[in-house]
């Protein structure tokens, strides 16, 4: 897991993985007051060509930690459910 830097001045973009590899990238978004999270997945090859891709929305009141636990729980779900190896 690669977290994002705090520091929102510095940048950060997408690095392929090793030649016939596959690289799972999972993004979520939580609101604490509102009571929901938003969890988005990427599974893409080593020649940037998408191979799933998924989002899902949670009304659960979950704190930052719980939430990035459930977002790679449903990442790992979901290439088991594309049967991706």
């Amino acid at each position: 897991m690669h977290p994002a830097p705090s520091n929102s001045s510095e940048v950060t973009h997408w690095l392929p993985p090793l030649r016939n590899s596959l690289k799972m990238n999972v993004d979520l978004s939580v609101d604490e007051k509102v009571g929901f999270i938003g969890i988005g997945v990427v599974i893409r090859d080593s020649n940037d060509q998408v191979r799933g891709a998924m989002t899902s929305k949670k009304e659960e009141r979950f704190n930052a930690y719980l939430a990035e636990c459930l977002a790679l729980r449903e990442e790992t779900s979901f290439a088991l459910l594309l049967r991706i190896d």
